[in-house]
């Protein structure tokens, strides 16, 4: 009995490694794709980007341009999805900004989707004209599930604009799966469950 419990975990435990998702990191390029959205509202309703393991990455191009002009900014906000079996382990922000200004900003949050401004999971303001690349929401985890990047803030000073390129790289490893040696105490318990049982009602 206790040797049936341990090879059935065992080997259930192999079947979930084995239906990780394992599709090739994803890599989208406004240029290429798309313009992404500029507020939430443009989000879709359901999943936009699907991440697979490995470096993901998220390119484009927005700007704060001085009053007077047609357009005067654009906001770029994406929407994506971690497949079960994988977590997100880390997230960083290069960019490239050209402007006549002193001042060139971009706020971010992130949260889960549908993104509400209440209670967000991190927060970033980030200096375009400062050091790139930045790790702009520190050390995150994110276990799998839907999330939005929302980039609701943009500043520039009343000396000019500013453009810029940036590039998000998320990076998304295998969650941890429990190792063998704990599933094999998870077996014996349970064993051990069945058998007080077993007893209980034979007496």
């Amino acid at each position: 009995m206790f040797k049936g419990l341990t090879l059935g975990l065992v080997f259930l435990t192999v079947l979930v490694i084995s239906s990780v998702a394992t599709a090739d990191p994803l890599s989208y390029d406004e240029a290429i794709s798309g313009d992404l959205a500029g507020d939430l509202a443009g989000l879709p309703a359901s999943p936009g980007l699907i991440f697979g393991s490995g470096v993901n990455t998220v390119s484009g191009s927005f700007f704060e341009r001085a009053d007077g002009l047609n357009e005067l900014f654009d906001f770029d906000s994406f929407r994506f999805t971690i497949p079960d079996g994988l977590a997100l382990t880390a997230i960083t922000y290069a960019f490239s900004t050209t402007g006549t200004g002193t001042v060139a900003a971009a706020g971010y949050f992130l949260d889960y989707a549908p993104y509400d401004g209440l209670n967000p999971r991190a927060t970033a303001f980030i200096d375009l004209f400062g050091t790139s690349p930045v790790s702009p929401f520190g050390s995150q985890n994110l276990i799998s599930g839907t999330y939005d990047i929302f980039n609701s803030i943009l500043g520039r000073s009343s000396d000019g604009g500013w453009a810029a390129n940036y590039t998000w790289s998320l990076t998304v490893d295998t969650a941890p799966v429990p190792e063998p040696a704990s599933l094999s105490l998870l077996a014996l318990g349970l064993a051990g469950l069945g058998v007080r049982r077993w007893r209980q009602h034979k007496a």
